[in-house]
Parts: C-alpha cells; sequence; structure tokens
C-alpha cells in the first residue's frame, strides 16, 4: 500500500470509529468511565514487596528444598567397608535355603 491509501484508510478507520463512540447510549457511557476511573486510581496504588503471594511461595519452596537437604545430608548411609564383605553377605544370601544350593549344583547344566 502507498502512503496516501494508508492515509485514507485510517481516515476512514477514525471516522467509524469516531462514529460509533457517538452511537453509545448513557448507561454504557456511565459504565466506561467507571471502569477508568477503577484503573486510574488501582494505579496509584502501591504493592509493597511482601504482599506479593509469588514471593511467599518462593521463600516457601526455598524453605522445604532447604530442610530436605539437611534431612538427606544429615541421615546415616551404611556402605560396605570392602569387597569381601560385600561378598559374604552375597554368600549367607545365596545359601541361605537348600533351593540356592540345589541350584548352585545344577549350575553346569544351565551354562
Amino acid at each position: 500500500m502507498k502512503q496516501t491509501e494508508q492515509n485514507k484508510l485510517a481516515q476512514q478507520i477514525k471516522s467509524v470509529l469516531d462514529q460509533s463512540v457517538k452511537d453509545i447510549d448513557a448507561d454504557t457511557q456511565y459504565q466506561l468511565q467507571l471502569a477508568r476511573v477503577k484503573a486510574l486510581q488501582s494505579k496509584d496504588v502501591v504493592k509493597r514487596w511482601y504482599q506479593s503471594k509469588s514471593i511467599w511461595a518462593s521463600v516457601a519452596s526455598l524453605a522445604s528444598v532447604s530442610v530436605l537437604v539437611v534431612l538427606i545430608s544429615t541421615s546415616p548411609l551404611e556402605y560396605p567397608v570392602s569387597g569381601v564383605d560385600m561378598m559374604s553377605n552375597m554368600d549367607g544370601l545365596l545359601f541361605e535355603t537348600d533351593e540356592s544350593i540345589e541350584l548352585y549344583e545344577q549350575y553346569d547344566f544351565y551354562v
């Protein structure tokens, strides 16, 4: 579009919008005026940083994560001292019942 065509289009749009504003009834104009006043008044109200819900949500999540980190870091964990201890535990599990001994005896068959 050329500049002159854009100007003509803009003028037509402006005239249609101006005409539609003139055709608004008194009740609608009153409601629009109330909404405008309310919007301007809410602009003047300054919300403090501690009045925001997102701040308190962030504080709560940070506190819960901190508690979890402390609980996990202080919980006692038992690690096997060496591989020998681990193997002795495995032997106890393998030969605990007669069935496990029978399975071990038939190992060559399975291989």
